[in-house]
């Protein structure tokens, strides 16, 4: 499976727990299964590029790297006012470069979007109401307990012909016919 899919098989791994390893070897781990999978190309066998990285992948690879090392610097900063200052002015700096730099494109959300699903967003967007759909089934409901006795109650009472009483049943189905 390591050959085909990249992906080690517990066979490997049970291997590994033998021996005391607490961490997979770094050539068992292939590149297309990890975060950075996206910042390289990937071959196949014979060398030809299978995945190449976007320039939206790449520019988001940059932009989390960036921020990556201003965190970095901030941590190695701490609370020291020398170094706090120092990371001040280089960013003052870097803002006034950045500030004679001419933008020839202005970056919007919808650029982002658009770049990320590879098509562009159209102008009208129609989308009509569903038709309307019909249930399936008869509509009848199991009536409980209570409600039947109620219905039952409400039932006007006639004379049953076989035992010649005012109820509820007739002379087909009176209690008191024989069952023959």
């Amino acid at each position: 499976m390591f050959d085909s899919e990249g992906i080690p098989c517990r066979h490997i791994l049970f291997v590994l727990k033998g021996r005391g390893f607490s961490e997979i070897p770094s050539h068992y781990i292939v590149n297309r299964w990890t975060k950075l999978a996206t910042s390289r190309p990937v071959f196949d066998c014979d060398g030809n590029v299978l995945e190449a990285c976007s320039k939206f992948e790449s520019e988001r690879t940059l932009v989390s790297k960036a921020w990556a090392q201003l965190f970095k610097c901030m941590h190695m900063a701490g609370t020291n006012k020398e170094k706090l200052l120092l990371i001040y002015n280089e960013g003052c700096s870097i803002e006034q470069k950045m500030s004679k730099m001419k933008s020839d494109v202005v970056s919007r959300p919808l650029d982002e979007v658009e770049a990320l699903i590879g098509v562009n967003v159209p102008e009208k967007i129609e989308v009509l109401p569903p038709k309307p759909s019909h249930t399936k089934g008869s509509g009848k409901r199991i009536k409980g307990g209570k409600e039947k006795a109620m219905e039952h109650a409400q039932r006007s009472l006639r004379q049953c012909q076989t035992c010649k009483k005012y109820a509820t049943h007739d002379s087909r189905n009176c209690p008191t016919k024989s069952s023959s």
